[in-house]
């Protein structure tokens, strides 16, 4: 699907070569491959992207954008909270337009790497169904020293809450659901009351 650029995307994992015989399929690999991918594909800068129905492997991520060039690692998780006001969850779905989904995390992670001069930077996004607590999305980056760090960190999130096609079905505690979209565009609610649910669309990170 991917192919490694300039600094390559290592989240996706070298099979052997195609038909051609000249260049390599990737797929998505398992998480504690992450740290072992830059080397094998000689990425100096690699940009970890992944969009994985298993659970988030916390230190995976943290490894893979460890490096003795920077002086500052900032790693952000979005978890499933329990109440957005005074709405009670009780679960959370996520869908994506997978190949979308990693082309908008690309060109965000890239644009971060530019403005923040980021040494290495990570994002792994969960789909499917996530209970209360469960790690929605991890967000990793190394600079050189630490304010960069957290900039790009928050902007990188910030950006993918509004842009990036991830959609995010809350299911409340009383059986209503609501779809959330990115960008703060429409929801859809399916109720069997008639009150109107209003969540923000900050969501459950």
């Amino acid at each position: 699907m991917f192919s490694t650029g300039e600094r390559g995307i290592s989240g996706f994992e070298a099979d052997s070569p195609d038909s051609s015989g000249l260049a390599p399929r990737y797929h998505s690999p398992n998480e504690s491959t992450i740290p072992h991918l830059a080397a094998r594909l000689g990425v100096e800068n690699p940009i970890v992207l992944s969009i994985t129905s298993t659970p988030i492997d916390v230190q995976s991520v943290t490894d893979a954008v460890r490096d003795v060039r920077a002086g500052a690692v900032v790693l952000f998780l979005g978890t499933v909270r329990e109440f957005t006001g005074e709405l009670r969850t009780s679960s959370l779905d996520y869908e994506a337009f997978e190949e979308m989904a990693l082309a908008s995390l690309r060109q965000i992670t890239d644009e971060a790497v530019e403005r923040w001069s980021l040494v290495k930077s990570a994002v792994v996004h969960r789909t499917g169904s996530l209970e209360l607590g469960d790690i929605a999305v991890a967000v990793a980056v190394s600079s050189a020293h630490r304010g960069p760090a957290f900039e790009a960190g928050q902007w990188i999130m910030d950006t993918i809450k509004k842009q990036t096609p991830i959609w995010k079905k809350e299911i409340y505690a009383d059986g209503r659901t609501e779809w959330i979209h990115p960008e703060g565009g429409e929801t859809h609610s399916s109720s069997s009351a008639t009150n109107v649910i209003t969540a923000s669309t900050e969501g459950s990170e």
